[in-house]
């Protein structure tokens, strides 16, 4: 096809047509995209014995009847290798994710990719022709791959697609997100399962119980890892921080949280561990907490004893260390997670709690006693007020609304009817 047989197609696509119709101006793009292909390739394809057309085009071969049917087979590969999906960008996503997001916030993406929208019609569409139809049917496909969805996970798997759409947007691949706000209706999701605020702290008789538990552990194995759980009531902090909180972390005024332990993946998203990373959470997480004499009693008993058992205690060495497999050891997280709930079950209370339980009964105990929420917010490392808040629930007392009403209404002291 020379300069003349492409100026002749052009003129017969724009006889009698509106310049501007888009499919006209699309068949003028594919006819010059034609030309180059022939110009590039047209010496290569060449007639095989059986009277088909052959070329081998990067790296695998074509095999059509006709000369013309292998431009088109060529054109076609072209066109697909222009153009990019969530799936085809999927790895360079990863790639990226892997080395600028905290190893957990990177196995959930890893996770909700794999299950929700890899292989997906949305996954495999071009991303400049996704519109809000897709977005309806993908949505769709998560209910059946999920029935019992909530709103709370949906957002989570919500939150990868737009880190992916995201990923596009900053490499010029996509001009913005198309299903940014895309949601489901609360009907079609799984109601939200709702705790009584008891059944997420300790009440009081539970906090003593269990730490009371914990010192008869310690005292009879001479391990330091049960001091952690009235360390975690004494202190609020993340059961992350706990494990990682060195020596030198002692300061003056009280304990400096500043690094925490997190799960250590692969690339395929393998658990390869735990991993000491010298900063928090967030950045409201690096904080001091004062030591109270219950804490520094802890620590002075696990200093003794690590010395005692011939552990390290120098300023750069963990201070909650372990006996694994004949070696001494960090611990980890789930560590601290068992041992509280070994000690709940052994409390016989009705509900089994968590060491994040634990840290709500801090906030909780901490606004009872009547520390402002601002102050608890820094105590806990929290980036808002409000998540400070979601943390304090309500106790058992038997505080009467109708008596606070009343002391309202007649300018009474509201302190005295507590």
């Amino acid at each position: 096809m020379d300069s003349l047989e492409i100026a002749n197609q052009i003129a017969l696509l724009l006889k009698d047509s509106d310049f501007n119709d888009v499919s006209v101006v699309a068949e003028m793009e594919k006819a010059v995209k034609r030309a180059q292909i022939i110009k590039e390739y047209g010496n290569s394809i060449k007639q095989i014995k059986d009277g088909r057309y052959h070329i081998r085009y990067e790296g695998k071969q074509i095999f059509k009847k006709s000369f013309e049917l292998v431009v088109d087979e060529i054109l076609r590969r072209q066109n697909q290798e222009g153009v990019r999906t969530l799936d085809s960008i999927s790895e360079a996503f990863f790639k990226y994710r892997f080395t600028n997001t905290a190893s957990g916030t990177y196995s959930k993406d890893k996770n909700n990719y794999a299950r929700y929208i890899k292989g997906t019609t949305l996954a495999k569409k071009d991303l400049t022709k996704i519109v809000l139809g897709d977005g309806v049917e993908w949505t769709n496909h998560c209910l059946t791959v999920k029935p019992d969805l909530k709103e709370k996970y949906f957002k989570n798997v919500h939150g990868t697609l737009n880190q992916m759409f995201k990923f596009a947007v900053d490499n010029q691949w996509l001009a913005k997100n198309p299903l940014e706000k895309i949601t489901i209706h609360k009907d079609h999701l799984a109601p939200k399962i709702t705790h009584k605020d008891d059944e997420l702290i300790f009440e009081d008789w539970e906090r003593k119980k269990v730490c009371e538990l914990a010192y008869e552990d310690f005292n009879k194995s001479k391990e330091t890892l049960p001091l952690g759980i009235p360390f975690l009531f004494l202190t609020g902090v993340r059961d992350g921080e706990l494990c990682a909180l060195k020596w030198k972390d002692i300061v003056k005024g009280g304990i400096h949280v500043q690094a925490e332990m997190v799960e250590k993946r692969d690339e395929e998203n393998r658990f390869l561990g735990y991993q000491y990373v010298n900063h928090t959470k967030t950045p409201a997480g690096n904080r001091i907490i004062e030591t109270s004499q219950e804490v520094a009693k802890i620590l002075k008993l696990i200093k003794e004893n690590n010395l005692e058992n011939g552990y390290p205690t120098k300023q750069d060495d963990f201070i909650f260390l372990r006996e694994y497999k004949g070696n001494i050891c960090e611990c980890t997280t789930r560590c601290f997670d068992t041992r509280i709930r070994k000690y709940c079950r052994k409390a016989k209370m009705n509900i089994v709690k968590s060491q994040h339980d634990a840290r709500r009964t801090f906030a909780t105990n901490l606004f009872y006693a009547g520390m402002n929420a601002k102050d608890i917010q820094a105590l806990m490392g929290h980036e808002s007020i409000e998540q400070t808040m979601s943390y304090i629930k309500k106790k058992g007392a038997n505080i009467s609304v109708i008596a606070y009403l009343d002391a309202i209404s007649s300018d009474k002291d509201i302190q005295n009817v507590i």
